[in-house]
């Protein structure tokens, strides 16, 4: 990745062209300031990003625990609820000791 900073793009546009090749960080004070992507590489990576928002959107992930919940209640046995009510019970123990 190539830096410049921002008095250098001032002076040489045709640093852009550079951008074609490497994304460019322009600095500002030293610190980097703004990044100069080609745009082809930009639009790509907004597709690959609200492809992964949508995988993430907080309903669909609320959805997903739904249907593992419901499943996960369909195949559990007497002996498991006892369990996991023995294992609730326990647990509100320890917390109203501890607080």
């Amino acid at each position: 990745m190539m830096k410049i900073s921002a008095s250098q793009i001032r002076q040489n546009s045709g640093i852009l062209n550079e951008a074609l090749r490497e994304d460019i960080i322009v600095t500002k004070r030293e610190k980097p300031y703004v990044v100069i992507v080609a745009y082809e590489a930009y639009r790509k990576m907004r597709e690959e990003l609200d492809t992964l928002r949508a995988k993430v959107e907080p309903g669909r992930i609320r959805d997903a625990w739904r249907k593992s919940a419901v499943q996960s209640a369909e195949v559990l046995t007497e002996d498991d609820e006892a369990l996991y009510r023995e294992i609730d019970s326990e647990a509100a123990e320890r917390l109203n000791a501890a607080g």
